[in-house]
């Protein structure tokens, strides 16, 4: 039987948080999926909905920081198979419709393209990662609709971080206009 750990959700730092103008703090959500090695099975999901408060930079916990109005889905921790990819994209949550839609398009690992956004911009199946992600890039994802950043029009798309063979990582999420600078702290356990 393949080996698996949990990856341990350590807590959001925001560097920078922007929401739009005379509209507050951010509402940090981070979307995280993990995958069977080959990519094309779903092992699980989870989402974490923080409940960001300035001045910036803050370190927020989970759970502690979370938002209360958001249920608590499954703890703290991700499984994933050993060798497994992961996927995370993190929004500025509005409405959550974005949120759900983006939530719903993880879940989907056939339909998944994933563009490798560090260095050379190379697309790939979700189930043909190369071994270049065996620590986390930033990623675009796609879909048969198209670049799932550029289709959110009620939440905002901070940006997204793919790799395989996790372990523990700091994965960091930047906006294209730098007004988001966000890092989430994931511990490997197992």
């Amino acid at each position: 039987m393949a080996r698996s750990i949990r990856l341990e959700v350590a807590g959001l730092t925001i560097t920078r948080g922007y929401d739009g103008l005379l509209r507050g703090d951010p509402e940090p959500v981070i979307l995280l999926a993990s995958y069977a090695p080959e990519g094309d099975r779903l092992v699980a999901t989870m989402r974490l909905s923080f409940a960001a408060r300035g001045p910036f930079p803050v370190t927020l916990e989970w759970p502690g920081d979370r938002r209360t109005d958001v249920p608590l889905e499954d703890g703290t921790g991700l499984p994933v198979p050993e060798g497994g990819i992961v996927l995370a994209v993190a929004m500025e949550e509005d409405s959550g419709d974005d949120v759900a839609r983006i939530a719903q398009a993880l879940t989907e690992p056939a339909a998944l393209k994933v563009w490798s956004l560090d260095g050379a911009k190379s697309i790939h199946a979700l189930s043909g990662l190369d071994p270049d992600f065996a620590s986390p890039k930033r990623v675009d994802l796609e879909n048969a609709t198209g670049a799932l950043s550029l289709s959110c029009r009620y939440d905002k798309w901070v940006s997204a971080v793919g790799w395989n063979a996790p372990g523990s990582a700091s994965l960091r999420f930047r906006s294209r206009t730098g007004r988001n600078d966000w890092s989430l702290q994931l511990r490997a356990d197992g």
